[in-house]
């Protein structure tokens, strides 16, 4: 807070206090400091925004042309006849990887529904295997005891 009033950046306030610019864009962002830097001095609170807002949209651009540089480093590396096979297949499984369409690391999307069995579902289930228990049990001691299975035997 002290480093802001006097004037400094958000990055000289990071060489100053021997921290990472992206430690202190993090603690410029908590709103507990925003609020009392806020109720402090708007005109700083207004530097100090404009920064934190200019950093981010400075990290996506940089992000963005990166990105463009690595896609295209890949698509070399893959071409690349004197490249060992093996990074001609990473480059190639790392090109794969974009392409939301085919990606290994995709998330697995679903519903999860619950679905709820009827209790008069469960007695006759229930039923049903209690009268195959018998009929197997009648067939295994060979009594010729046969269970007529279209009367419920009332267990």
């Amino acid at each position: 807070m002290r480093s802001l009033t006097a004037g400094l950046s958000l990055k000289e306030c990071a060489v100053q206090l021997k921290l990472s610019y992206p430690t202190v864009l993090k603690y410029a962002r908590q709103p507990a400091f925003l609020a009392k830097l806020k109720e402090y001095s708007l005109t700083i609170y207004g530097r100090v925004d404009k920064e934190l807002q200019n950093s981010k949209e400075s990290i996506l651009t940089r992000l963005e042309e990166v990105s463009a540089d690595a896609l295209e480093k890949l698509a070399s590396l893959m071409d690349d006849p004197t490249a060992p096979p093996v990074v001609q297949f990473k480059a190639a499984q790392d090109l794969c990887d974009r392409d939301p369409r085919i990606s290994r690391t995709k998330r697995v999307e679903g519903n999860v529904d619950h679905k709820f069995i009827n209790p008069a579902l469960l007695i006759l289930a229930s039923q049903t295997a209690q009268e195959v228990k018998r009929f197997k049990e009648s067939e295994a001691l060979g009594d010729g005891n046969t269970i007529d299975v279209t009367q419920p035997s009332g267990d």
